[in-house]
């Protein structure tokens, strides 16, 4: 009987069994609290109920989240935004869809291929609600579960900062506040997420999420075409129907809705600004700042005929606004357990038309305290009592910063610091400074210039910064080329910088200026570069009758000097093979091989001081540690730079002119060769990384042992000759790259006849600068107690013939195939060593120098000959 019921009941279909809706919502209702908006809400004991017209049902509407309470870990902070989403409820018989539109794939001018579309991609059913009670034409559904959803999948975010498998847990997740307003309707809602650890124990996180459910912007927006020129963020479409070029995607450009009150004057007022609302969360030091860096883009606007398009309003303390609701672009203060950035910029829009829908900018306090740090570390603090150094220990580069301060203590070193969307940005920061005793002031007298200059810097830091972010809120992108607009001398002018800014766009990671002779000047950029204007003219300039023309217009501009443009994907390679040595980050100046050569030479003059200058009497000697890996960081960095130029190209984004120019074009082949100079005087010799005993034995690291410490089981001393070692053989990663020993390779070919750059050359070159001591004039003493061949060349010595072997013997490298013609070379270039060292080991005083520097080249001379004479198979031709 029992089997007879069963089979029953599975005839029976499903929905059948479900509860059939009621006529009328009194039941459910009478009781609750109405909540009138945009959205018609009943709240009856943490029930909350959604009255659904059938005008809302099959109508897109917008959802847009970010995050109110975070972890402060992983990226999750409080006030991070997440993307907007295109969502629909949709009625199935007795239950409610409630949907995610797929609306990135279209077919706008092909009715035929939109039908094909449509079957090809289908929208997503995120829940299903069942229709409790009828009223006419209207709905109603009990939405507690779908307001209380992870509707963004944000469990694999949380667990990345668990470390552990984490998925959303319903049953602890509850709705926490909804606010509903004519235009909107906001819901905050705490979700919790459940974590299992590896011993199979559970734990739990609650965040909390505020949720914007808004309907879809009108049609009157005019979405605008995106150019590749032009470095805005955009939103793509995939449009079936297009035919006539290579790809099929639609472009629009992210920007604000931005209209004049009076179209037909030549200056207006805009029908509606876009209003910052600085929170009060920003310190009240730093708020003039703020405003002036947003205030700033006035200047921009002004150009295309907008008066006071930009506005920034100052949240006073009785005025109450959720900072994630979307009718306010905010710039808010954060705290953060781990910070990620120094300041991000994100951006809400319209995934159909690229308009803005909401902008909020967070600055994590720990920026301010990384930058009055490191200026400690640049300039120091005075001291009293302290013993004035010799004149002749400093160059004249610090008579600047003798005028400015009057006191003799300057540390200075870079430490990375963090900021936009992955990192803060780097300053490159690393200077000398000093004073004798004759430019010595008071103790009182320095202790004010410095608080006083401090002060200066740090705000002109965070105007930069805030200016860099609002550029990002209104559409712009990152440009990497931007600080090669001045030469380093330019900028000590501060009329040129003044008028033009130190770089052509604040949407750069540059280093910091330097101060010269002449005295202090501007830190970082106080205003708009030329390519700002440029970018904000093509996303909001007012278009005529031809706007397709006129754009084009605007974008043919780019291949003017001032608007060089090089973005995050032309600037990050997958790997050490990037092409451009122009686009860099943290770099300063028109030609960014002088820039690293100056940071090297700073870095250099450092070793024997910086101890000194961190470290001040009753100080731990843990404060050198960071300021002596900040100074080998400004090194390596300043490695990477050069090495970009030997088989590098500079890239340009730009369309076929009649000029005869191509968007590609190789590095001067003497500028290539400069490099390799520049890497033989500076990296592969010993002189500018001749750290000493002193500096070694005063770097110790934190002891401390608690909770946000890390000490365990970690050396008290550094390995210093392993450091050095890993400085010197950077530059290898990209010179012995498949793709780059390719370009070589391709130079030789296509610019013959033009003294291009030859692998021969290339390899032969390094041999000689990393083998230069055979190379030198053999007689003399050889003192057994100084080594001819010190341990740092010898160690870099060893290294080029390993990589010269693994060149000549496997198949690979970092991925992909090492070219046939470097293994020739790398393998004559191995017998020329092995000539070399014959020769040398045949001249009398060779048994004189000391036995660690003869058996070294002993060892060598016997590594290579038996490798010559192994058998060894090539398998990738």
């Amino acid at each position: 009987m029992r089997r007879i019921l069963l089979l029953v009941l599975l005839l029976i279909p499903l929905n059948s069994l479900a509860a059939k809706p009621k006529e009328g919502f009194e039941s459910f209702i009478k009781e609750a609290e109405t909540l009138n908006g945009w959205l018609t809400l009943f709240n009856h004991e943490e029930k909350w109920y959604l009255k659904l017209d059938a005008n809302q049902l099959n109508e897109d509407f917008l959802i847009t989240a970010s995050i109110a309470r975070g972890l402060g870990d992983a990226g999750f902070f409080s006030g991070t935004m997440l993307k907007s989403k295109v969502a629909s409820f949709r009625r199935v018989d007795d239950e409610v869809h409630f949907l995610y539109r797929n609306v990135i794939n279209q077919s706008k001018d092909d009715a035929q291929v939109e039908e094909a579309v449509k079957i090809a991609f289908q929208d997503s059913i995120i829940e299903v609600l069942p229709i409790l009670a009828t009223e006419g034409d209207a709905i109603l559904i009990d939405a507690s579960s779908l307001f209380a959803q992870d509707l963004y999948d944000l469990g694999a975010w949380v667990g990345s900062a668990f470390g552990a498998r984490t998925s959303f847990n319903p049953k602890l997740s509850r709705i926490d506040e909804v606010k509903n307003f004519k235009g909107n309707t906001e819901i905050r809602s705490n979700l919790v997420f459940t974590a299992r650890t590896s011993s199979g124990n559970t734990r739990s996180v609650e965040t909390l999420v505020h949720y914007s459910f808004f309907p879809y912007p009108d049609e009157d927006f005019k979405a605008r075409p995106a150019d590749q020129r032009v470095g805005h963020f955009v939103t793509a479409l995939r449009d079936y129907s297009i035919i006539d070029r290579p790809d099929f995607f639609v472009r629009y450009v992210n920007r604000f809705r931005l209209e004049k009150a009076d179209e037909d004057a030549k200056m207006s007022l805009p029908k509606k600004p876009i209003v910052f609302y600085l929170s009060r969360t920003i310190p009240h030091k730093y708020r003039r700042w703020v405003r002036e860096a947003v205030l700033e883009w006035n200047k921009a606007f002004e150009k295309i005929g907008f008066i006071g398009a930009v506005e920034a309003r100052i949240q006073m303390d009785g005025e109450d606004f959720d900072p994630e609701n979307n009718m306010y672009n905010t710039i808010s203060w954060i705290a953060t357990d781990t910070p990620r950035y120094g300041a991000i910029g994100p951006s809400r829009v319209n995934p159909l038309t690229g308009e803005i829908l909401d902008a909020d900018i967070l600055v994590d306090e720990s920026m301010i305290r990384g930058k009055a740090y490191q200026y400690d570390r640049m300039f120091g603090r005075p001291m009293e009592d302290e013993k004035e150094p010799d004149q002749d220990e400093f160059s004249p580069d610090q008579t600047a910063f003798r005028r400015l301060f009057g006191q003799s203590n300057a540390p200075f070193e870079q430490l990375p610091c963090r900021a936009s969307e992955a990192v803060f940005h780097q300053l490159g920061l690393i200077l000398l400074a000093g004073a004798s005793s004759s430019e010595s002031a008071s103790t009182t007298e320095a202790q004010a210039n410095y608080e006083k200059e401090r002060e200066r810097f740090i705000g002109q830091a965070v105007k930069w910064t805030v200016m860099h972010e609002v550029g990002h809120t209104l559409g712009l992108r990152h440009n990497f080329k931007a600080s090669t607009m001045l030469t380093l001398d330019q900028m000590q002018d501060p009329e040129i910088v003044e008028k033009k800014g130190l770089y052509n766009s604040v949407m750069e990671y540059p280093g910091a200026n330097l101060p010269a002779e002449t005295g202090p000047t501007y830190y970082f950029t106080p205003t708009l570069g030329p390519y700002d204007y440029w970018a904000i003219e093509y996303a909001y300039k007012p278009l005529g009758k031809d706007p397709l023309k006129e754009l084009d217009e605007i974008a043919s501009r780019s291949l003017e000097p001032d608007l060089v443009y090089a973005t995050d994907e032309d600037t990050y390679g997958a790997d050490a093979s990037d092409v451009d040595p122009y686009a860099n980050i943290y770099d300063l100046g028109a030609e960014p091989m002088d820039y690293a050569t100056r940071q090297i030479q700073l870095v250099h003059k450092s070793w024997d001081k910086i101890v000194d200058r961190l470290v001040r009497p009753g100080d731990s000697f843990q404060f050198a540690e960071g300021g002596f890996f900040g100074l080998l960081n400004e090194y390596l960095r300043s490695v990477r730079y050069v090495s970009k130029y030997v088989g590098g190209k500079v890239f340009s984004r730009m369309h076929r002119t009649t000029e005869g120019r191509r968007p590609i074009e190789v590095v001067d082949f003497e500028k290539q060769r400069q490099a390799l100079k520049t890497l033989a005087d500076y990296v592969f010799s010993d002189r500018y990384l001749d750290i000493p005993a002193s500096l070694a034995e005063s770097i110790p690291p934190s002891r401390w042992m608690h909770w946000g410490t890390d000490v365990w089981m970690k050396p008290m001393d550094k390995n210093i000759q392993g450091l050095i070692h890993y400085v010197q053989t950077e530059p290898f990663q990209r010179l012995l790259h498949p793709r780059v020993l390719a370009r070589i390779v391709d130079q030789e070919h296509l610019y013959a006849g033009k003294n291009p750059l030859t692998l021969e050359e290339m390899l032969t070159t390094i041999m000689s600068s990393i083998f230069s001591e055979m190379y030198a004039d053999a007689r003399g003493s050889y003192p057994k107690t100084t080594p001819f061949v010190s341990a740092n060349r010898r160690a870099l010595q060893r290294y080029y013939v390993k990589e010269l072997m693994t060149l000549v013997n496997e198949p690979s490298r970092a991925g992909r195939n090492i070219p046939w013609e470097a293994k020739t070379m790398a393998r004559y270039t191995l017998k020329k060593i092995l000539y070399r060292i014959d020769h040398f080991q045949k001249e009398g005083i060779y048994q004189k120098m000391d036995a660690p520097s003869r058996i070294h080249f002993d060892d060598i001379y016997n590594r290579i000959r038996h490798f010559m004479e192994s058998q060894y198979v090539i398998t990738n031709y």
